[in-house]
């Protein structure tokens, strides 16, 4: 799927992510005084064509870059770029690790034999560089937070917040009052590290309610191609809740929950409703 580069507002633009190589979303937070990136991308590939889209369309290059969280699709691309880097503090010490690793095909090939990597990440790696894969650099962010950090780019105010949840205990949204828009990295994904995929209340459930808090009125997940609104979001987490409540009361009894959750949807059930619902009972039985 080719990715492109999406004007928002004057003020946003975002390039849209790809599922083949694993590139999530890249965006471009234009103030009168700074630019901002969100996130490192994947490879110096992807960040050079943000870069050049961003050109095309006659927007400043960036001046800054914030680092959603620490996994390998968001920081591998910063090598491309010699701007000051932001990150929270997590997601600093997750970085220096990786920078002691070694990045070559048969490191990579022994760290997912041992558990340390999973196949999903190494598989998009290899897609992502090719032949090319010991070339991976990994820069160190220069300015760390730890809960909140406000930046005005000039016209444009952004609250960066540390928010954590089962995807990644760094995870960090970005939330341009200004334009009512949240970029939520990864935050709401399951737990993809675990030996089975999974989400649980006691971090999820914060998680939604923090992020409802906030008045954004549309919400930009890293891995998906377009915001969605305030209702679409609130609808989204309503299911998770309803999820969560039929697990507590019924266990793992997978079809009698399947049955409550479908009555209170008011619909079938699709594929997606099913895996999701099987991430939470991961997160249960774990």
């Amino acid at each position: 799927m080719t990715q492109k580069l999406i004007k928002f507002s004057n003020h946003l633009y975002y390039l849209t992510p790809s599922h083949v190589t694993d590139r999530p979303v890249l965006g471009a937070i234009v103030g009168k005084k700074h630019v901002l990136m969100v996130d490192g991308g994947n490879s110096p590939n992807h960040v050079e064509l943000f870069l050049r889209e961003l050109e095309k369309q006659g927007v400043k290059p960036p001046s800054l870059v914030l680092l959603t969280h620490w996994h390998w699709d968001h920081i591998f691309g910063l090598s491309e770029l010699s701007i000051p880097i932001i990150a929270q503090n997590k997601t600093i010490e997750k970085i220096k690790y990786l920078s002691g690793l070694s990045w070559d095909l048969a490191s990579l090939n022994y760290r997912v034999q041992t558990d340390e990597e999973i196949s999903f990440c190494a598989d998009m790696m290899k897609k992502e560089y090719g032949e090319s894969i010991e070339q991976i650099q990994v820069v160190h962010p220069t300015i760390g937070f730890n809960k909140e950090l406000y930046l005005d780019l000039g016209d444009l105010s952004c609250r960066i917040e540390h928010v954590g949840g089962d995807h990644a205990e760094d995870s960090t949204i970005i939330y341009i009052e200004e334009e009512r828009f949240m970029f939520l990295g990864d935050s709401t994904s399951c737990d993809i590290y675990a030996k089975k995929r999974k989400y649980t209340a006691g971090k999820l459930i914060p998680l939604m309610n923090r992020l409802e808090e906030y008045e954004a009125e549309w919400y930009l997940h890293s891995h998906t191609d377009a915001p969605i609104t305030r209702q679409q979001f609130i609808q989204e987490n309503q299911e998770c809740r309803a999820i969560m409540n039929s697990i507590h009361k019924l266990g793992r009894d997978f079809l009698s929950i399947e049955q409550e959750v479908q009555s209170v949807f008011g619909r079938e059930l699709t594929e997606d409703d099913k895996e999701l619902l099987r991430y939470f009972l991961n997160g249960y039985e774990a």
